[in-house]
């Protein structure tokens, strides 16, 4: 018993004795401030000198294209965002040839590249955005309905402007103007234009048409009837263009003049249509007009006056020009009064 009782206290001296060299070998520990033994410390030492070796190799390497592999890159050029470097011609290609274009090397967004020789910048353009802008907008989605909602909201503002005008022409005796009636006459041509693409536009076999010119006609419709809202003289000097022919109309936007005219409907419609004015305008009507019902045309101011117009003699004619005025079918009037 006296044996083992007294060797307690010698193992225990024996083990406070170890204890500082087990905290000296151990780095980080409480015992010597955490000192590393000297395997530890030679290997933190070589490896802090590879890692300042491997950053002065990288900042004395030559910087080279990783497109075209050339060592040294012509007209050396970086993405904005990142360091990697390439030819400017390799490295616009590449952005120009992709429709959402990154950097090559670690695929960041490529929005713009950096010039190194004189710090510019160049916006990159994708693939989808270049294609995009060289073919305009996109029309397709204008359809039947688009148009003839269109052609209907214009009618309405040009019978409501024609109605003003002729009030303050013709109000209380007052006989109008030069300006009044060509304003007038030019109303009734744009009108009757407009209800030939509303005729052509609804239907059950509605025709087909190219999007962009016959936009193109309704804007300027839109224009000359602004135009002459405001007391333009820019609108009657347009009107006065398109009544004499020099304007483009629907004729340019049909696909096809089978879809609507024939020898025979075109030579039982000439004694109805002012071939003269409206047919100009439209670029030829038999060439691919939208208009199956031909017919109305500006009023006739010879015939109004009762020197018989085309529709006939005497106060026959009067009949025809002021049926083609209230917007009916020219003509009709002036045949009855012949006969």
């Amino acid at each position: 018993m006296a044996s083992a009782t007294g060797g307690g206290p010698q193992r225990q001296l024996a083990a406070e004795g170890d204890a500082p060299s087990r905290a000296a070998a151990e780095p980080g520990s409480g015992g010597g401030g955490g000192v590393r033994s000297p395997r530890n410390a030679a290997a933190a030492t070589h490896g802090s000198k590879q890692q300042q070796q491997q950053g002065d190799s990288e900042e004395h390497a030559e910087p080279g294209c990783l497109i075209c592999m050339a060592s040294q890159p012509s007209d050396p050029t970086r993405v904005k965002g990142c360091a990697h470097t390439f030819c400017f011609i390799c490295i616009h290609q590449w952005g120009a040839t992709r429709r959402a274009p990154t950097c090559p090397v670690c695929r960041g967004e490529m929005a713009a590249l950096v010039v190194l020789s004189d710090g510019r910048e160049q916006d990159v353009v994708p693939a989808a955005a270049a294609a995009a802008a060289d073919e305009g907008p996109d029309l397709s989605c204008l359809d039947h309905s688009y148009f003839l909602g269109e052609v209907s909201r214009l009618v309405s503002r040009a019978e409501a402007l024609r109605g003003r005008l002729y009030r303050d022409a013709f109000n209380c005796g007052r006989s109008g103007g030069a300006e009044s009636e060509r304003a007038l006459a030019g109303l009734a041509e744009v009108l009757a234009l407009l209800e030939s693409y509303a005729d052509g536009l609804r239907g059950e076999h509605p025709a087909p048409f190219e999007a962009e010119p016959l936009l193109h006609d309704l804007y300027r419709l839109d224009r000359m009837v602004t135009s002459l809202s405001t007391g333009s003289r820019e609108g009657l000097e347009d009107l006065h263009a398109y009544s004499e022919g020099h304007w483009g109309g629907y004729g340019a936007a049909c696909c096809s003049s089978e879809d609507w005219w024939d020898d025979d409907d075109y030579a039982g419609a000439e004694d109805d249509f002012d071939v003269g004015s409206l047919g100009r305008a439209a670029s030829g009507l038999r060439s691919g007009s939208l208009s199956r019902t031909p017919g109305r045309r500006a009023p006739n101011r010879s015939g109004s006056r009762g020197s018989g117009g085309q529709g006939g003699g005497g106060g026959g004619g009067g009949g025809g020009g002021g049926g083609a005025a209230r917007g009916g079918t020219p003509g009709s009037g002036g045949r009855r009064g012949g006969r």
